[in-house]
């Protein structure tokens, strides 16, 4: 889980946006274990002020607790 803070509100969906947050997402590293194996199916999901503006579940890494993505992702951010 990759959790982003970044201190924005959003004004509506239809809003132009102010500016485009870019983000590469490459790895992670020594992820929890939380299957019984001792390994992880870890994806990513990115949020701004607690709202979650990306998931990718389809790219998950099977077993793996360092499991590598090298994702491109941009999100709209709606207010300074």
């Amino acid at each position: 889980l990759l959790q982003l803070l970044a201190g924005f509100s959003d004004v509506g969906p239809n809003t132009k946006p102010y500016a485009m947050l870019h983000l590469d997402i490459v790895e992670a590293i020594h992820l929890l274990a939380f299957d019984l194996l001792g390994r992880s199916d870890p994806y990513v999901q990115v949020y701004v002020n607690d709202e979650l503006r990306c998931q990718n579940r389809d790219d998950k890494v099977i077993m793996s607790l360092h499991p590598t993505w090298n994702l491109n992702v941009s999100v709209a951010i709606h207010s300074p």
